[in-house]
């Protein structure tokens, strides 16, 4: 369950890393690099999958390099490498670059963090409690806790406020406290409104020593992926979606859209979801 991604020089040093495991790994990035010739690559190569991205327009490693790193990969045994030239791309990561690795990713890491077959939110996150946060537009440390443990027979969570006994907990009960980007600056959710519906209506937003917290729309907030979140108002969308309700869900992607694509306890593929259906 672990991938390598290099850029320039360093995609020759996640090369020797990923290819000379003796068992293979999820997934190798080659941006804009080429390859370690004295390569001592094992059986693993063969069942390990490539990306291997050039720019047309490269003038630091060219693509006559990287054409010659593709066919020094060929030549060991490589048999699930593909090799992209972006005509226009320079000696730099771009957006499309991006997209191109996090795709890549999304199909090669299909881990699941499970406890009895269930996506929880791991053990230290911290929350805020939302019976002290309903209608506040105010943050403190005060309001703050950290989960414990997840009982999933029970589905709920046991929260630890600071100095306090543990309380047994639904995720209704809380909020996340995730990182977000804000303005160029680090901030965090800390605190959510609930549609009727049970959609996410807006996200209170905190950033380091401001008292004051910001009130944005779901879709202005761009969340980590990975996160463990459970989702909402989907009773008056579309048949397929409606049974999900409820449920835990991680976010895997970010869509050109705008949406998420997201693992869904109990679905096998990825659904897309407007970011007002994925509650913290």
């Amino acid at each position: 369950q672990v991938a390598f991604l290099g850029f320039s020089q360093g995609s020759m040093l996640a090369a020797l890393l990923a290819l000379e495991l003796p068992k293979p790994c999820a997934g190798l990035v080659v941006l804009n690099g080429g390859m370690p010739w004295d390569l001592e690559v094992t059986d693993a190569l063969g069942n390990t999958r490539i990306l291997f991205v050039s720019g047309g327009c490269d003038r630091t490693v060219t693509v006559e390099t990287t054409r010659m790193a593709k066919e020094r990969l060929l030549e060991l045994g490589a048999q699930h490498l593909e090799y992209l030239e972006i005509p226009d791309l320079k000696h730099e990561i771009s957006s499309e670059v991006i997209c191109l690795a996090a795709d890549f990713f999304s199909q090669v890491l299909t881990y699941r963090v499970e406890i009895e077959g269930c996506i929880q939110i791991p053990k230290g996150t911290k929350v805020i409690l939302r019976s002290a946060f309903e209608d506040c537009l105010a943050w403190s440390d005060a309001n703050t806790a950290t989960v414990e443990s997840f009982v999933c027979s029970d589905e709920k969570y046991w929260i630890r406020k600071l100095g306090e006994e543990c309380q047994l907990l639904d995720a209704k009960g809380f909020t996340q406290q995730l990182p977000v980007q804000l303005g160029g600056s680090h901030a965090w959710v800390a605190g959510s409104s609930i549609a009727a519906d049970g959609g996410l209506e807006w996200l209170l937003l905190a950033q380091q020593d401001a008292v004051e917290v910001k009130r944005l729309a779901p879709h202005r907030v761009q969340l980590p992926l990975g996160s463990v979140l459970r989702l909402g108002g989907l009773k008056s969308c579309a048949q397929r979606l409606r049974g999900l309700e409820g449920r835990r869900a991680r976010l895997r992607q970010v869509l050109p859209d705008g949406r998420y694509a997201v693992e869904v306890e109990g679905e096998e593929a990825l659904v897309r979801l407007h970011p007002r259906h994925l509650v913290p």
